[in-house]
């Protein structure tokens, strides 16, 4: 039953993958799907998994969700080949089959129109969500693709802004790492800017952060 999830990790069913609900491992790809629900939902204006009240039947519904994404999102998502390959890249229902990590998802996004992939996918009522249900993980997960969304804009200070966000809040050692990689380069880059316009004292002070975040990465074999 829904009510009674495997006891190995405190998790919600409908946003659980279908190997945590089986019993096995939770890795950084079931964050990924977790997120991918959470989009889906999003997208769609409602639940993929509403109505649905017994195990056996949510873990069909998810092994299939890719299949059904035609169905469930409106016509104007199904028509973006791009969203619908990062949406079934997020929620396959094997692990391998999914983005192998936050990385990889976006570098799908990176390669797409930017404007049309925060709109599209309601970035902030999906960290608005994610946060009220405590789900710390999906709301760095989302944070991290706004970072990286800010990276290709060449806002710095958002960029700095999102990736803070994601060292604050995830428990995930791979996207901490891609975090305070790329905040680092944004400091540097910040500081260079700020230098470059005769302000040395903000640009020495953003120079030394970046050296924190890249010596960080470094010691952590990332």
């Amino acid at each position: 039953e829904l009510d009674d999830p495997p006891q190995e990790r405190t998790c919600t069913p409908p946003y659980a993958t279908p190997e945590v609900l089986d019993g096995g491992d939770y890795t950084p790809r079931s964050d990924l799907a977790s997120l991918g629900y959470v989009l889906i939902e999003m997208l769609s204006g409602r639940p993929p998994f509403a109505g649905i009240h017994n195990l056996r039947d949510l873990l069909e519904a998810k092994r299939f969700l890719a299949q059904r994404l035609e169905q469930i999102l409106p016509e104007e998502v199904v028509v973006n080949e791009l969203l619908m390959n990062f949406c079934r890249g997020l929620i396959a229902p094997d692990p391998m089959r999914r983005f192998p990590s936050a990385e990889a998802a976006d570098m799908l996004l990176a390669a797409g129109r930017l404007d049309d992939i925060e709109s599209r996918l309601q970035m902030q009522a999906a960290l608005d969500q994610a946060a009220a249900a405590g789900d710390d993980e999906s709301v760095a997960e989302l944070h991290y693709v706004l970072g990286r969304v800010a990276r290709e804009r060449g806002d710095h200070e958002a960029e700095i802004e999102h990736f803070t966000r994601v060292v604050l809040t995830t428990h995930n050692e791979d996207l901490t790492a891609f975090s305070r990689f790329f905040r680092g380069i944004a400091y540097y880059q910040s500081g260079a800017a700020a230098d470059a316009a005769g302000d040395s004292l903000s640009g020495g002070r953003h120079f030394e952060m970046a050296v924190a975040d890249l010596e960080s990465v470094l010691e952590s074999g990332g």
